[in-house]
């Protein structure tokens, strides 16, 4: 493939993983406020299910896309800083993703699950929707903050 085939496969990565996101966050609050079990937890599956098919594959596709377009042009990845820097915000995100974003997913998934909204704490399920959508900010900020670096290149301190 070409660097324009690259840098397209690398941009519609970043708008499947941001895109799924951003959508996430937007039906976890609007589900949130229904006070509905049912549909909480209904959400909740959906979201788990969209990273798998979505946001993982388009972290995955940003990381590949974009080295490929960065080899391609024979741009050094570890001797640009703003390429370092972007991959580094990228895999912040993955981390975040994986080990805490997810498992509260989980958490608040399960607790909706079963059981009537009067046996659920609700102090505790708005306490782990918060961190939730706290770390989904940041899941969403980083790689936002990395488009910012790929559109300007600042020069930046590189390896």
């Amino acid at each position: 493939m070409g660097i324009h085939e690259w840098r397209l496969f690398h941009v519609l990565s970043v708008v499947l993983f941001l895109g799924n996101l951003i959508t996430g966050l937007f039906w976890a609050a609007h589900a949130t406020r229904t006070r509905e079990l049912a549909v909480i937890s209904h959400t909740f599956v959906g979201i788990r299910r969209a990273d798998r098919w979505f946001t993982i594959p388009g972290g995955i596709g940003i990381l590949i896309g974009g080295i490929a377009a960065a080899i391609r042009v024979e741009q050094p990845i570890f001797g640009t800083g703003w390429i370092i820097w972007a991959i580094a915000l990228l895999g912040i995100a993955a981390v975040v993703l994986a080990s805490v974003r997810s498992g509260l997913q989980r958490d608040l998934q399960e607790m909706t699950a079963t059981g009537t909204a009067d046996e659920v704490s609700w102090k505790e399920y708005d306490l782990l929707y918060g961190y939730w959508r706290t770390w989904t900010l940041i899941v969403i900020a980083a790689p936002l903050l990395a488009v910012v670096l790929m559109v300007y290149r600042p020069s930046l301190p590189a390896f």
